[in-house]
């Protein structure tokens, strides 16, 4: 009897994809399995992808693994607009300005349930829902924290003070995003 074979595909701990033999997407060991599904994975928590195989019941992480990818997706969170610009005129106005302190003064924030219940789809405090994108002002560190720094309130307030930003990748800046309109 020759075992069954099974593969997990999970993205930051969602299940994303099981991959059974027999199935359309099995073609057997040391073959190419296409996975277009990373596009569709949720954003804003940990972007750890793991591969778990069983056999027969029996899980075991996959040591020798190798991936290739043919092509990439752009990532939705990326925007020439910064999260604090609702009104996307490249300008940060005090309204806005106003909305980034009180999370800076909450200790952070947090997605809303329903991203169309606040003006912006946060929640000001901190708290464990966090899978929406990150603010763009959330930017120091190796990834978002939830909370907004001094640091990062203050290159908001720089775009206020200077009357508008511009969305500027290639510039190298802490937060992708230059002061002045282009």
């Amino acid at each position: 009897c020759r075992p069954l074979y099974t593969l997990d595909v999970r993205f930051a701990g969602e299940l994303l994809a099981r991959i059974s033999e027999g199935d359309e997407t099995y073609h057997g060991a040391y073959t190419p399995v296409e996975l277009d599904i990373i596009a569709d994975a949720p954003y804003g928590g940990p972007r750890d992808l793991s591969f778990t195989a069983s056999s027969e019941g029996t899980a075991f992480q996959i040591d020798d693994l190798c991936l290739e990818v043919i092509g990439t997706h752009p990532d939705p969170c990326e925007s020439p607009f910064h999260s604090a610009d609702q009104d996307e005129d490249n300008r940060i106005g005090l309204t806005e300005l106003l909305r980034v302190i009180q999370f800076f003064n909450s200790g952070g924030f947090q997605c809303a349930a329903a991203p169309d219940a606040t003006e912006d789809g946060y929640l000001p405090g901190a708290g464990d829902a966090h899978g929406c994108c990150p603010h763009a002002s959330d930017y120091i560190g190796s990834g978002p924290d939830w909370s907004i720094q001094l640091t990062e309130l203050l290159r908001l307030i720089q775009f206020f003070n200077i009357g508008g930003y511009h969305y500027c990748p290639g510039d190298a800046t802490e937060d992708g995003y230059c002061p002045g309109i282009a």
